[in-house]
């Protein structure tokens, strides 16, 4: 019983630093795109990466969610 406890934890546990991370290189990427002009390449190369992990932020989140949900 406590195994099934633990690992929930440290899935948690390891979705929490992965969305620190991501949350990371989107402040990195708001930078980026400070020094760019918006009709440049980079610019639209750099908003669609901001793009991607804002997704991947969602999608941990929902995981989270779901296993908050099966464990209640």
């Amino acid at each position: 019983m406590a195994d099934r406890i633990l690992v929930p934890m440290l899935s948690d546990e390891i979705l929490r630093r992965q969305k620190a991370d991501i949350k990371n290189e989107i402040l990195a990427f708001n930078e980026q795109l400070l020094q760019l002009s918006r009709d440049s390449v980079e610019y639209i190369a750099v908003s669609t990466a901001i793009i991607a992990l804002r997704i991947r932020l969602t999608e941990i989140t929902n995981e989270r969610i779901r296993r908050s949900n099966f464990l209640s």
